[in-house]
Parts: structure tokens; C-alpha cells; sequence
């Protein structure tokens, strides 16, 4: 789970970190505040930070709540590679155009102000929390089945698919993702992965616009909205979009469901409870994919999930946000195994009824 965006690790309120502004940002910023009514110095957040100069910030204001960090209002700079930082920009305006172009699909924010050439892009912050902070296992649910709905919708758009990136990602790609991963960890994939990966690669739904980095902490929620599934259409890091295999994005969200729950320690059947809301929302939303299809890929992310955390046993993370995330491989480890367990289990489960 890796957004450009705030999490439970980027220094709370008052740690304004030192960043110097371009000026245009800057002024960017004080129109932004100026419309909030907001006449207090601009808050500067470092939450991610990557090899190679690439690392994001928040600029803005945020507060400080029981469901951890509230965005009120501002941008979050990511700086990359020039050419990168170009093609970002562009990733997000074709997506906010498609999206725009159909009724009831998810949201994706605009760019404010970019500097390709100079390797930066500021992206508008969604006001909110993450959905990954929801406490309340119910409301949290609720947007479970909200988010699972909208990619339904997403899916079954005509106008959203003919404007969207042209870039393919296909169950192949992630197949050779899959064994990268694993292989990056040093260990070898579980042996029933071969009629998992065959059964992705003779999927028959098709390709569909996908965000294909879909988790909780993607999806911007309104903590005081009455109603849960009413609220979920903001949705960030648009990084990865593509045309992809129908049922990619919920099977994702699905499995980062699960390590979450696992995480968190909040239980199996709270987390269950979650899984066939959200499956049966996206199923009754005509959604493409089947039921079959949908539990195959949310094995294969809880597997990518799997290698992920045995690399991380092994002190491998690219991202440096979180040290105490790297200071017990003995629970990566634990992690690693409840992941393969429960890939394997529902897996084999929705073969057997296939």
C-alpha cells in the first residue's frame, strides 16, 4: 500500500518540514487559502520518500482527529523524473476527462499547477480522511460497497473507456509482476500459482478502465457523512491508470482489505462480512467480471502481498516511510503466511464451485 498521500506515518500538525516553494505554487497555495478563509502560514508535510529524488509532500492544512489525519484543503507535490512528472499530468487530465464523461463513477483530482521540465506536479487533496482510517467496521463496510459499485460503473462506461489511457496492462503483465515479486524475496511461488496464473490468462471479460492500485488508502471519505455508501467518489493516486483485466482493481482492494484486518487485528469475520458486501455490490452493479474471476484475482494480489512482506522480512522496501515497518521480519513473515494461506484457500474454494 504505497499512496502519495498522507497516512497514519507523515508527521502530524506542526511539523511543518523546511521546503522551499516555487513562487507560482506559492501564490497557488495563498488563492487556495484565500478561498478557505484561511489567513494561517501554509503547512508543508513530507509523507513519502523514494530512491532516485523522487518523494511527495502535502501543502496545506490538516488536522488531527480520532480517525487520524483530516485533509481540509491543499495539493500534494510529487517530484519524479522530468519526463515522468510529464507523463503524470497527462495521465491525470485524460483520466479526469473520462471520468467526467459518464454519471456516478469515481472521482479523480485535478492538477493544479506542474512543472514538468523541472520534475514536480501538484495535485489537488481531496478534503477528508483515507478510508483505511474508518474506525467503525459498518460505516467502513459501507464504503467498501460503494467503492465496489462505482467500479462497476466504471467498468460497464463506454465514454470512460474510449477516453481513457491508452496504456494496456494485461494478466500477463501481471503474472511476470507476481514472479518479480517472489523472486525479489528470494523465494520460490507456492506450486498452485501455475492454474491460478492460467486461469487469469484465459480470463474472458476483457480489458477495462482500471486504477490498478486500488486500496483504502485511495479513497477519500467524509467522516461526518450520514450515509457511507453515499460518500467514496474521491479517489487519488491515479498514477498506474491503464486498461487492465475487469475484476483487477476489486480484487486488489479486496486483498489490502484483508492485510489490513490482519494488521489491525480487528478479525476475520469483520473482514468477511466486508469481502461479500463489496462482491455482491460490484456483481449487482453488472460489473464484468465474475465471481470466479474476482476471487482469482484477489488470490493473486493477496500472493503479491505475500512476496511483498517477505521482502520487507528481508529489510527490501523501496519507500521510506514507516522504519517500524522493517523492525519485526519475524511478523512480516507471519504476515506473509496468513496472506498465502488465504489466497490459496479462496482459490481453491471458488474452483471447486466453478
Amino acid at each position: 500500500m504505497s499512496p502519495d498521500y498522507l497516512d497514519a506515518s507523515a508527521p502530524g500538525p506542526g511539523s511543518t518540514s523546511r521546503f522551499a516553494l516555487d513562487p507560482d505554487l506559492e501564490r497557488t497555495l495563498e488563492v487556495l487559502a484565500r478561498s478557505h478563509g484561511d489567513t494561517r502560514p501554509i503547512e508543508i508535510h513530507e509523507l513519502k520518500s523514494r530512491p532516485a529524488r523522487r518523494d511527495s509532500r502535502f501543502a496545506g492544512r490538516c488536522s488531527l482527529s480520532a480517525a487520524g489525519m483530516v485533509v481540509q484543503w491543499g495539493v500534494v507535490v510529487k517530484r519524479t523524473a522530468p519526463r515522468r512528472a510529464a507523463e503524470l499530468r497527462t495521465v491525470y487530465e485524460v483520466v479526469r476527462r473520462a471520468l467526467e464523461s459518464g454519471s456516478d463513477l469515481p472521482q479523480a483530482p485535478r492538477v493544479v499547477i506542474g512543472r514538468p521540465r523541472e520534475g514536480w506536479i501538484a495535485i489537488e487533496a481531496w478534503p477528508g480522511i483515507m478510508m483505511a482510517n474508518e474506525p467503525d467496521g459498518t460505516r467502513r463496510a459501507g464504503h467498501a460497497a460503494r467503492v465496489a459499485r462505482l467500479l462497476a460503473n466504471l467498468e460497464r462506461s463506454l465514454h470512460a473507456r474510449r477516453l481513457w489511457p491508452g496504456r494496456r496492462w494485461t494478466a500477463g503483465d501481471e503474472a511476470r509482476r507476481l514472479a518479480e515479486v517472489w523472486e525479489r524475496a528470494d523465494e520460490p511461488v507456492p506450486r498452485w500459482t501455475g492454474g491460478l496464473v492460467q486461469r487469469l490468462l484465459h480470463a474472458r471479460s476483457g480489458m477495462v478502465p482500471s486504477h490498478r492500485d486500488l486500496n483504502a488508502e485511495q479513497v477519500i471519505v467524509d467522516p461526518r457523512a450520514a450515509d457511507p455508501e453515499a460518500d467514496g467518489r474521491h479517489w487519488i493516486d491515479w498514477d498506474q491508470a491503464a486498461l487492465a483485466p475487469a475484476g483487477l482493481d476489486l480484487g486488489n482492494f479486496l486483498a489490502h482489505e484483508r492485510l489490513s484486518a490482519l494488521v489491525d487485528g480487528t478479525g476475520g469475520v469483520e473482514f468477511e462480512s466486508l469481502r461479500w458486501v463489496a462482491l455482491a455490490s460490484y456483481l449487482e452493479g453488472g460489473g464484468h467480471a465474475s465471481l470466479f474471476e474476482l476471487v482469482a484475482w484477489e488470490a493473486a494480489a493477496c500472493l503479491r502481498l505475500a512476496g511483498l512482506a517477505l521482502q520487507r522480512a528481508h529489510g527490501d522496501d523501496g519507500i521510506e516511510r514507516n522504519p517500524a515497518w522493517l523492525a519485526a521480519p519475524a511478523a512480516r513473515r507471519s504476515e506473509a503466511e496468513v496472506l498465502r494461506r488465504a489466497a490459496e484457500g479462496v482459490f481453491t474454494a471458488a474452483r471447486a464451485t466453478a
